[in-house]
């Protein structure tokens, strides 16, 4: 199931805008935090895996993402979202993170193709 717009999560903590991208393995979400009044990403595994034999692997990878990039994020980084809660909502685990808006990575690759490297600084 994709929660559609006002879907309420954590008691009404979150609330649903709208659905950001879908792949394989996961779902992404702008949602609001009611309560600072802030736009969030909220990420879950896709629900439509739950019938696969490997989906328990693709959560316990999917937490263990979580608290990785909950530890990178923890000294700011210009390149690394910040990672602020990790919840488990009725079946699904859900990662709060910050929501950064702008264009995505994949619409700016298939707008100018491949990125160069960056330039080294020396």
């Amino acid at each position: 199931m994709v929660w559609q717009k006002g879907y309420k999560l954590q008691g009404g903590r979150y609330v649903i805008e709208k659905v950001l991208g879908e792949g394989g393995f996961g779902i992404t979400y702008q949602a609001q935090h009611t309560l600072l009044k802030q736009w969030v990403v909220i990420k879950t595994p896709n629900e439509r895996l739950q019938n696969h034999p490997e989906y328990p692997k693709f959560v316990k990878r999917f937490i263990e993402e979580g608290r990785k990039l909950a530890k990178l994020s923890e000294q700011q980084h210009p390149n690394i979202v910040r990672i602020s809660d990790l919840f488990q909502e009725g079946n699904l685990y859900c990662l709060i993170m910050d929501f950064v808006s702008g264009e995505s990575l994949l619409k700016l690759v298939e707008r100018r193709g491949a990125l160069p490297p960056p330039a080294s600084k020396a």
